[in-house]
């Protein structure tokens, strides 16, 4: 009979334990977007030392970062815009400072990063819809295909990796940069 207390404290206990156990990125500075369609995957499993991602969009002077644990990777949604991609290693961030306290290291991703346009690329074309001509007159319409055209939507998205290490047998994509040089300093 008391089933439905019992079930309102089961639904409150796991939205309030959904973000600990769901969430492997942590925001630290800026705004994330919330509305990218395009999946990136920062990878940082090969490492002994915790990351912070800095994506700095090109024309915006206001970049956003994320935080990745040691042998942790963490997904984005990115919408389809260009970024210049930094991070650091290190140990024990701290948060006021932006930096780590102890073995930092600062990297900048060679080239510009668009979600949109690197890795597995999906193009999908959805069902079919009908668009009525300009020329069309809803009097003169006789049941036919007159003013009508049919227009195949597209939607495009791409999904792509991040490492933050060195992969071994491809070219590095990173360069190391001085810590005055990274845009959270």
């Amino acid at each position: 009979m008391n089933f439905r207390p019992g079930l309102s404290l089961l639904i409150i206990l796991s939205f309030l334990m959904i973000p600990v156990f769901g969430e492997d990125l942590t925001k630290i500075y800026g705004s994330i977007p919330k509305n990218g369609i395009n999946q990136v995957t920062l990878d940082n499993s090969a490492n002994d030392k915790e990351a912070v991602v800095v994506f700095k969009e090109m024309n915006w002077p206001i970049p956003f970062a994320v935080y990745l644990a040691p042998h942790q990777t963490g997904v984005l949604k990115l919408p389809s815009e260009s970024y210049q991609v930094y991070y650091t290693l290190g140990r024990g961030w701290n948060v006021a400072e932006k930096r780590f306290h102890s073995e930092p290291e600062y990297y900048m991703m060679t080239g510009v990063f668009n979600p949109a346009e690197t890795g597995l690329i999906h193009e999908e074309k959805l069902r079919p819809a009908r668009v009525v001509d300009d020329t069309w007159d809803p009097d003169a319409y006789v049941p036919s295909t007159y003013g009508e055209k049919i227009d195949y939507a597209e939607w495009k998205w791409a999904e792509s990796t991040i490492p933050l290490y060195q992969n071994t047998g491809s070219p590095d994509t990173r360069v190391p940069v001085d810590e005055s040089d990274f845009p959270l300093s």
